[in-house]
């Protein structure tokens, strides 16, 4: 930066596409297909993967999964899962955020 030249960024509009993600998320928990940590509620490296996969735009970077990673833990904070063993299972709060038209 020191050049008098700013740097290169690219804006990424996340609102738009969070709805999404947060309606694909719910949608594989609700399918039983997110693990978690029983000891750390962290998400499994295959529970990474699947949600990297659904997500509307993909991950914020290309090479580290930080949204994918994210996800199953805002569920969790959110109520909107919880653990049931290693699975993420919807809780009643999950369930009803699943039929609110702004998620599908």
């Amino acid at each position: 930066m020191g050049s008098g030249t700013a740097a290169l960024s690219d804006v990424r509009h996340t609102e738009p596409e969070a709805l999404g993600n947060l309606a694909a998320v719910l949608k594989l928990c609700a399918a039983g297909k997110l693990r978690c940590s029983e000891k750390t509620r962290r998400p499994s490296a295959a529970t990474i993967r699947t949600v990297a996969e659904a997500l509307v735009a993909g991950d914020f970077y290309p090479e580290e999964a930080v949204a994918a990673f994210a996800w199953p833990l805002l569920l969790q904070a959110g109520g909107l899962a919880r653990l049931e063993g290693p699975r993420l299972t919807l809780t009643p709060k999950g369930r009803k955020a699943m039929g609110n038209p702004g998620t599908r």
